[in-house]
């Protein structure tokens, strides 16, 4: 075995430690650069790791420290995690790696009745043990990220989803242990068969990661699933409403009309009767509360009427500083779901609010020839935390918690709107903005 074929072999075993790297991270934690950028960071990782392992080859400790501390660096940039979240996986996956390289290779050592250091003095059989080893690894990452799924992120795992995501990796192991044997007998073709090893390992990754991306639209399609029916039952109460406020301001109209018509004949029967007394404030009452705003948009007026009304039910100070939304870049469906979604999740946080006269809500909107303004803060009783402009649900809520701003920023990322989730912890001030382009 040539040296520039150990240099690639090499090159190769790194490149899939960081892969399994990768899987192993994407169990906990979520990604926080783009396609593009995340594959440039793994390259410059790879490098990183190479050096290392070059430089402080002959000195483990150092090494053990070199590459801790790139992993760290790098899933600090490449993860949305803590300092200490980054060198305790990096901490925890250089010992998986190492422990389980050390495991193997005694155990295969004393099932074959061989000194651990004659694998060592053959790099054609090392390296096929490492490979090995790295299939196995790559299987019980896919075990840690079956069993986390299940108990942190809400999802029930089938037999149907271990068969899938193990199948693979269970094969690449079975090979890797046949070809072993083979090279055992015939030691002549160990090269040919480290190949083969190598290029079906890089399949099973490659098997894995398609696995991976297809659960990744699975999800998005029934986010979206859901998002359009929210979106669709939201529509139909809104349109009930609007329905039902029409008719009753028609009915409320023609019965002060009748009762004008009343009115009139029991003047000209009994001026001065008890009916008259009755019926003249009657003709003076609004029978039916009238829209508090003329914003120019009907579903707008009569929603924020409703929000008026169960804020004041639930003694929550209600402001609203309005123009004229005529014009504003939003349909009306677009427009409900967002304005009360928010004005839910607003209500919501101060109704936790113990003191009365800290329950406020603030809504602002307005139109100016470019964009479309929105603006909402509100007081709340515990801190909110956000991350990469996402409000981070408690861990103790079920996936299905947190739809409700989930369908606003679906909406406002679809049409390119620029929006800000912000909060004050001294003032416990949350406070939502966003821009919405007028020409889309």
């Amino acid at each position: 075995m040539n040296d520039l074929l150990l240099f690639w072999i090499n090159v190769l075993l790194v490149l899939l430690e960081v892969i399994v790297l990768i899987f192993f991270a994407s169990v906990f934690l979520k990604k926080n650069l783009s396609r593009r950028k995340f594959g440039a960071s793994v390259i410059l990782l790879v490098i990183s790791n190479i050096t290392a392992l070059v430089l402080f080859d002959s000195h483990f400790w150092s090494k053990a420290f070199a590459v801790i501390i790139v992993d760290a660096i790098w899933l600090k940039i490449a993860y949305d995690d803590t300092i200490m979240q980054s060198i305790g996986i990096a901490i925890g996956f250089y010992s998986f790696v190492s422990v389980w390289d050390v495991l193997v290779l005694l155990a295969v050592s004393f099932l074959s009745k061989k000194a651990f250091s004659t694998y060592m003095e053959n790099p054609v059989e090392y390296y096929l043990i490492c490979y090995g080893v790295k299939c196995l690894e790559l299987l019980l990452t896919v075990i840690i990220g079956l069993f986390a799924r299940n108990r942190f992120q809400f999802k029930n795992t089938t037999w149907k989803d271990w068969l899938r995501a193990t199948l693979f990796p269970l094969t690449t192991i079975f090979c890797s242990v046949i070809f072993f044997q083979i090279y055992e007998v015939e030691s002549n073709v160990g090269t040919e068969l480290l190949l083969c090893e190598i290029i079906l390992l890089f399949f099973d990754v490659m098997a894995m990661w398609i696995l991976d991306y297809m659960d990744q639209q699975q999800a998005a399609l029934q986010d979206n699933i859901i998002l359009k029916r929210s979106i669709k039952q939201e529509k139909e109460s809104m349109e009930a409403l609007v329905e039902a406020y029409s008719d009753q301001r028609k009915k409320t109209h023609d019965f002060q009309n009748q009762l004008a018509v009343i009115y009139g004949l029991v003047q000209q029967e009994s001026p001065n009767g008890e009916i008259i007394k009755y019926v003249e404030p009657l003709l003076k009452k609004e029978l039916l509360p009238s829209l508090i705003t003329k914003t120019g948009r009907n579903v707008v007026d009569i929603l924020l009427t409703q929000k008026h009304s169960a804020a004041i039910k639930n003694q929550i100070s209600f402001q609203m500083q309005l123009g004229d939304l005529s014009a504003f870049p939003l349909s009306d469906e677009e427009l409900i779901v967002v304005l009360s979604n928010l004005l839910d999740n607003a209500f919501n946080a101060c109704m936790a609010v113990s003191s009365f006269e800290e329950r406020k809500v603030l809504l602002k909107m307005r139109t100016e020839e470019a964009a479309g303004f929105l603006y909402l803060e509100n007081r709340t009783a515990h801190d909110v935390e956000i991350l990469d402009n996402k409000i981070v649900a408690p861990k103790n809520k079920s996936i299905e918690h947190g739809y409700g701003l989930k369908n606003v920023a679906a909406i406002l990322e679809n049409i390119n709107a620029l929006y800000v989730f912000d909060y004050n912890s001294q003032k416990h001030l949350f406070s939502f903005s966003a821009q919405f382009p007028i020409s889309r």
